[in-house]
């Protein structure tokens, strides 16, 4: 098989988490969802994580396998083949919190009815769409 680029758009400012956190989403065209995620914190030290809108253009899908499936967000992609491990920085411990995530990215997808762009372009939400909705 043939390899292949899928398209990541990202969509930064997209959700406010806290009074200066927001979240970012990455969009991949293969899956037709939120495969990648990056808190936003101004507050914080520069990271390849706080870089991944500038670095993750593309993923490559070669021999029905995506180079990113272990740390996609996608839970509905074919490709997907996500494993906790590389969701642990976001405080992902078990499959369950995985799959909380998922719905509510998949729920964010939905409102704002996310899709793929130009490669290489990043929208910018001048202020967060959408908030968090914390819990009692």
């Amino acid at each position: 098989m043939k390899e292949n680029k899928s398209i990541i758009t990202w969509y930064l400012n997209t959700v406010k988490l806290d009074k200066n956190i927001t979240l970012d989403v990455g969009y991949c065209q293969f899956g037709s969802g939120i495969a990648f995620i990056n808190i936003n914190n101004p507050n914080s030290n520069v990271t390849m994580e706080t870089l991944s809108p500038l670095i993750i253009h593309d993923v490559y899908i070669s021999h029905r396998e995506c180079e990113e499936g272990k740390r996609c967000f996608n839970l509905k992609c074919p490709l997907n083949e996500a494993q906790i491990l590389y969701f642990k920085k976001y405080g992902i411990t078990n499959r369950k919190m995985l799959r909380n995530i998922h719905s509510f990215l998949k729920n964010v997808n939905a409102k704002l009815d996310l899709k793929t762009l130009e490669f290489g372009i990043i929208s910018k939400f001048e202020k967060p769409p959408l908030a968090r909705v914390k819990k009692k």
